[in-house]
């Protein structure tokens, strides 16, 4: 009985080594397949496919395809749970061959899949030259402070207005929804003036419009909003009005949009 113990015992110990060898094999995947998958700047096909990793080294994944960015992702060593009975039970070289052949780690993320994005000369295949004697305008998605969001009513009827606006001609919104792709922006994003800035100048835009829309006490909104320079990230113009109900009132927003006209 006692030999038994001792026989089980060793069998046990190094048990992740028994189990599971130094290696192993995760799989790739892309979103369009097809994409260049090199390990440590070595080639190991396209995707899909899979690669044979070492248990105890950390290893950088490059998935690239031309005409879209390029995604990395680095692996990182996590703890294999066959290690444990080499943890608890004697003789303790089994948990010394477990981590000494590297099978007493595992390899984290367990499987990539990725989607690849395209890259932003396409962006630039959709700028429009402007009409003589206009400036190009990009309106951000207005904030909202009463409703935590977004203003999509009042983004709306700005487009609307600054569509027959005789000193802008405005960049097209699904160009916009491209761009915030491009740069991995979510809407939200957009209402800030350095993120803003960035996607003016990769939709060549001379100007960019940031709005808001707040409450004015029980049964008012107020609608401010500031034109910036894309060249120099300065404010060039404010604009302000208020008005009542639920919502803002399309005099307010001819306000705005006469006021940002009128800026020479």
């Amino acid at each position: 009985m006692r030999r038994a113990i001792v026989l089980l015992m060793i069998f046990i110990s190094g048990c992740a080594s028994m189990i599971s060898t130094e290696y192993k094999e995760i799989p790739v995947n892309s979103y369009p397949d097809g994409a260049k998958v090199t390990v440590d700047n070595k080639d190991r096909g396209k995707t899909p496919t899979l690669v044979k990793l070492h248990r105890a080294e950390r290893h950088v994944i490059k998935i690239e395809k031309k005409g879209y960015v390029p995604e990395t992702v680095y692996t990182r060593r996590g703890f294999n749970g066959w290690v444990i009975p080499s943890i608890v039970l004697p003789p303790i070289y089994g948990i010394i061959l477990d981590y000494a052949s590297g099978a007493g780690y595992s390899i984290k993320p367990k499987k990539i899949n990725v989607t690849l994005r395209k890259e932003l000369s396409r962006i630039a295949e959709l700028v429009i030259c402007d009409p003589p004697g206009k400036d190009s305008i990009a309106l951000m998605p207005t904030r909202s402070d009463a409703k935590g969001g977004l203003d999509i009513a009042v983004d709306d009827r700005l487009n609307h207005l600054f569509s027959e606006s005789k000193r802008f001609s405005l960049v097209e919104r699904d160009r916009i929804r491209d761009a915030s792709t491009e740069l991995n922006f979510q809407q939200t994003d957009l209402v800030d003036k350095e993120n803003a800035v960035k996607m003016g100048k990769l939709l060549g835009a001379n100007y960019i419009l940031i709005s808001s829309v707040s409450n004015i006490g029980d049964e008012g909104k107020q609608i401010f909003a500031k034109l910036i320079s894309v060249e120099t990230g300065g404010v060039v113009a404010t604009a302000i009005a208020e008005s009542t109900g639920s919502t803002v009132s399309i005099p307010a927003l001819i306000q705005v949009v006469n006021k940002i006209n009128s800026t020479e």
